[in-house]
């Protein structure tokens, strides 16, 4: 299990969409399903579009975007989940470790 700690430099952007609480005892519930390993990571990138025309701001417009991978070792397989919506993370635990031991099944024995 891993919850990767703040880089220095973050300050604090990625986190704060994060409930640690609540990632923390998905990630718990991931190894109680039978995970080896499980991990959430998490993308925030705050963007901004200026147009200027003759020297004239004609807009200027802030994003943000954000999104989460689950991954899960289950088996000795990989099962991923990716989304945008980080608050569904701990729904998707169960199926991605499904889908880590369906991947497994699925290998050739030898």
């Amino acid at each position: 299990m891993v919850i990767q700690s703040q880089n220095a430099s973050d300050h604090g952007r990625s986190t704060k969409f994060l409930d640690r609480t609540r990632m923390n005892n998905a990630l718990e519930q991931a190894m109680d399903f039978g995970a080896t390993y499980a991990e959430i990571r998490l993308m925030a990138e705050t963007t901004s579009s200026v147009r200027l025309k003759d020297g004239q701001l004609e807009h200027a417009i802030p994003g943000q975007e954000i999104g989460a991978t689950l991954r899960i070792l289950a088996d000795g397989a990989w099962g991923v989940h990716s989304t945008t919506d980080i608050s569904n993370i701990p729904n998707e635990i169960e199926s991605t470790v499904k889908l880590a031991r369906a991947v497994a099944a699925r290998r050739p024995s030898g």
